[in-house]
């Protein structure tokens, strides 16, 4: 019996996969990728028709209904195969020249933007040659072994990555950032990650994002905000929070035609602003369903209500679902 299985997908890609190794890291370990968001089968980020051939799941494939499987559909981060297989996934050409490194890296400063949230800049070692595309994700690693994964909110260009983070009860990173970690610190990141960044020749972008959601948000907007060629883009950024006191104030992005409305879930006598959820909140400010791409970003219950309202516009959402861990 092979070892090894040939994935042929769209645009003529083919490469070879071993057993027992998911199609989505073989893709990458060939210099290809493919959609990715959470790369555990919760997200659904990597979902893909298995036109011919057979696979088998070598870990569960949450994000799957019993009737997309029966539709053919698999998880490419969850997925071997077991034979020669064809799947309509397409390499991503943009991510070509971006290379995954695992780097140590120090504690620059931290922030507290808020009770709950943090600001955390780290510096890189002079030499390094790291590059992202903004929306991407690192995984942060301290001196005792613990990992996560975290969205970088600063653009490519500023020689720092920031990071904003959440608080967690009873996190043991989050033990780690909020009590303990001291300037200097040292730590290991490994990245970039995800395919959470905006297509080009857009017109108007929305942005539907909750909590820490707004960090690769703020990566993007960034980046925009610094190109020469807008093209008078109309940006919608949609920012939704439990409670007014988990916002913070956002950067001036003066080059910007953009938009914020921000939006609390549990009422309060002294807010003015949107009540509700942001897929709801938006859905209610527009008399159509949108023909721009849509780009959220959060809680793995939004990510999953936005999919379902757009069905018939799948093609035109991308997410990163924040998933504890």
């Amino acid at each position: 019996m092979s070892s090894k299985f040939k994935v042929n997908a769209m645009n003529d890609v083919v490469f070879e996969c071993s057993v027992n190794e998911t199609i989505l890291d073989a893709g990458a370990r060939n210099g290809f990728h493919f959609e990715s968001s959470c790369n555990n089968g919760q997200c659904g980020s990597c979902r893909t028709i298995l036109s011919k051939g057979n696979v088998e799941a070598v870990s569960e494939q949450l994000a799957l209904s019993k009737q997309d499987i029966d539709d053919g559909y698999i998880l490419t981060c969850c997925c071997s195969p077991v034979r020669d297989i064809h799947i309509a996934s397409e390499s991503l050409d943009r991510l070509k020249n971006i290379n995954k490194l695992n780097l140590p890296c120090k504690i620059s400063s931290i922030t507290m933007l808020n009770e709950t949230v943090m600001e955390l800049v780290l510096r890189l070692p002079p030499k390094a040659d790291f590059n992202f595309i903004e929306g991407q994700y690192i995984d942060l690693q301290n001196s005792k072994g613990v990992r996560r994964s975290y969205s970088i909110a600063s653009n490519n260009g500023e020689g720092v990555i920031r990071l904003i983070i959440k608080k967690v009860k009873d996190g043991e990173f989050s033990q780690y950032l909020f009590e303990d970690a001291r300037i200097n610190d040292l730590l290991r990141l490994e990245g970039p990650k995800g395919t959470f960044y905006i297509r080009d020749k857009e017109e108007h972008i929305v942005f539907l994002v909750t909590g820490t959601g707004i960090a690769p948000v703020l990566s993007i907007l960034s980046a925009l905000n610094s190109s020469s060629n807008l093209s008078n883009k109309k940006i919608d950024l949609y920012w939704g929070n439990r409670l007014s006191s988990e916002f913070f104030e956002l950067p001036n992005y003066s080059n910007l035609n953009l938009e914020v409305e921000k939006v609390i879930s549990q009422p309060s006598s002294t807010w003015n602003g949107k009540v509700g959820y942001v897929q709801d909140v938006f859905l209610g400010s527009n008399d159509s369903r949108p023909v721009s791409n849509i780009y959220a970003c959060g809680s793995i219950k939004m990510i999953n209500a936005v999919k379902g309202l757009f069905k018939e516009d799948s093609s035109k959402i991308f997410f990163d679902a924040f998933l504890k861990s």
